[in-house]
Order: structure tokens, then sequence, then C-alpha cells
């Protein structure tokens, strides 16, 4: 090899020198990380509903088949779980896609809805509008 090419691989980053089925294959591998981290995570108005509570619900239906006070507690606690989950797959994600671009994010405003539904999941919960499954 020629000396230049040797200087162009030594000093590029790792990511840059593997082979481009590689590097596709992170593409993959990253944008599905980043989509599930997407759906899971509390930066979207309506996975709480949709995906997140129905999610916490089932789970802790079932801790609550073997432990039945536990149903409050582990409804709540799976529910950041997933929350929780949602944002460190985004980042995976965006690490495979992005490895060298950093942004920040505004955590405290998703910290605070997180807080916000959880006092209205603890509401219904209260209420017994939600309940575990009774199988």
């Amino acid at each position: 090899m020629s000396s230049t090419l040797l200087h162009r691989i030594e000093t590029k980053a790792p990511e840059a020198v593997l082979p481009r089925p590689t590097m596709k294959k992170n593409k993959w591998r990253g944008g599905g990380l980043l989509i599930v981290g997407y759906i899971l995570s509390p930066l979207s108005w309506w996975n709480d509903a949709f995906v997140n509570i129905p999610i916490s619900w089932l789970l802790a239906s079932v801790i609550a088949i073997v432990w039945s006070d536990a149903f409050n507690l582990a409804f709540i606690a799976i529910y950041w779980f997933t929350n929780f989950a949602g944002l460190l797959l985004m980042h995976a994600g965006k690490n495979h896609l992005l490895p060298h671009k950093a942004r920040p994010v505004k955590i405290v405003g998703v910290i605070l809805m997180t807080i916000v539904y959880t006092a209205g999941i603890i509401l219904l919960l209260r209420t017994n509008i939600i309940a575990p499954l009774h199988l």
C-alpha cells in the first residue's frame, strides 16, 4: 500500500474504515433501535396511551397474579422503565447512525411530562379506573 493510503486509514475514525456492508448494517440496526426507542420514549405524545400504559398494565397484571398487592407499584415502575428504555434505545440508535454528532436533549421537559403522566396514572389507579386483569 502506498504511504498516503496508510496515512488516510490510520487517521480516520474506525467506523469510517468499515467496509460498506457493515456500515449499511449499522444504519439498519441504528434505525431500528431509533424507531423502537421513539415508540417507547416519552418524546411522542401518543406513546403512553397506546404503548407504555398497555404494556405496563399487562405486565403489572401478570405480577399481580403472583402478588396482588404489587399491582400499583409494578404498574408505575414498569411505566417508568418503558420510558427510560425508550430513551436508551433512541440514544443507542443515534450512536449507530451518527456516531460523532452530539445534540443536547431537553431532558427536563421529558421528565416533567413523565411525572405528569405518572400523576395521572396514580389518579386512575386510586379511582380503580385501572385495575389488574383478572384471569
